[in-house]
């Protein structure tokens, strides 16, 4: 057997994968190494040696593409993981309804999954820890639109204080956000009972 995982007797193709299509090249890449790690058995060494058959592509690029991709369901240890990240990020949320469809739409939708993940730390930063994060879907009964996501931030801070921190933080991050949305999160404020 190949003891020392086979790498050097593989030759990736020739032929080059278009580079105006970056992702379309990493999930195609990534497809190909989960493929030659199951032949190999190599699990615990296909994300370090893909770096070897990734080449130039940022680090950064291929990590966000893994996650991405697990979402893809290539394997059960992909589907796994998937499963362990998405009750990982909705355990800094209080979740007032729709928890599966929540999750559903967090591994549908790789924006709204990056986004739901880094809210928690930058509602921190901006109305500090005592802040609490609810979650529930939302539909429209006027239309056929599909479900969104309400985040609720609760706090005790003074209303005025509280809309000049959300105001802040749309205008130093959450605008930057709604696109990656895609208008399937709301984001709004709340007073504590």
């Amino acid at each position: 057997m190949l003891e020392t995982g086979g790498w050097e007797e593989y030759s990736p193709p020739d032929a080059r994968f278009p580079k105006d299509d970056l992702r379309g090249e990493i999930l195609e890449r990534l497809k190909i190494f989960d493929a030659i790690g199951r032949i190999y058995k190599t699990t615990a060494r296909t994300v370090t040696e893909s770096y070897y058959f990734l080449g130039d592509i940022p680090q950064e690029t291929i990590w966000k593409e893994l996650i991405n991709l697990s979402f893809k369901v290539l394997s059960s240890e992909f589907t796994s993981f998937a499963h362990d990240y998405l009750d990982a990020v909705l355990e800094a949320y209080e979740v007032r309804s729709g928890r599966e469809e929540i999750r559903k739409i967090m591994m549908e939708d790789p924006g709204v999954r990056e986004v739901l993940a880094r809210l928690p730390d930058k509602v921190k930063e901006y109305f500090s820890e005592g802040a609490i994060l609810e979650a529930e879907v939302f539909h429209d009964p006027e239309g056929p639109s599909p479900p969104e996501i309400t985040v609720w931030i609760r706090t005790s801070l003074p209303v005025e204080e509280a809309i000049s921190r959300l105001d802040r933080l749309d205008e130093e991050w959450w605008m930057d956000q709604v696109e990656k949305v895609g208008g399937r999160v709301c984001l709004l404020i709340t007073g504590k009972d």
